[in-house]
């Protein structure tokens, strides 16, 4: 995962929580204490944000600050529609190969996306480290 696809990630959670409490971006800001332009910045996944904005989010939203990172949100998740061509492509690739073949490639598709969940769980586990030392 890069940094800008986390960036992204954190900002669409920040926005989901905001307007799921019903909050203006400059509510959000006056809490924070930062300006309107940096919040939308923030939430477009354009600029990335501090170990103690993020604690002070959590605070705000009241949800463990690790929700800040969760790939799930609904904003994250592509329709069908999109993805089905996607699909089909590898699909499409797949067909014809051996067993062994499949359970290789199975094996290398499990391989890319636990990789990608342990280098979220070490930027959560960093970033916990790091609002200990702000608290």
């Amino acid at each position: 995962m890069t940094k800008v696809e986390l960036c992204q990630i954190i900002g669409n959670n920040i926005r989901t929580e905001r307007i799921r409490r019903n909050m203006t971006i400059e509510d959000l800001a006056e809490l924070l204490c930062v300006s309107n332009g940096y919040v939308g910045l923030v939430e477009h996944g354009r600029r990335g944000t501090t170990a103690r904005t993020l604690f002070d989010l959590s605070n705000i939203f009241s949800i463990p600050i690790n929700d800040l990172f969760k790939v799930e949100s609904q904003t994250m998740k592509e329709s069908d529609d999109l993805r089905r061509p996607r699909i089909d492509k590898i699909i499409g690739l797949l067909d014809g190969m051996s067993g062994a073949e499949l359970d290789c490639m199975a094996n290398l598709i499990k391989s890319q996306r636990d990789f990608k969940c342990h280098l979220l769980s070490s930027s959560i586990e960093q970033l916990n480290l790091r609002i200990n030392e702000i608290s």
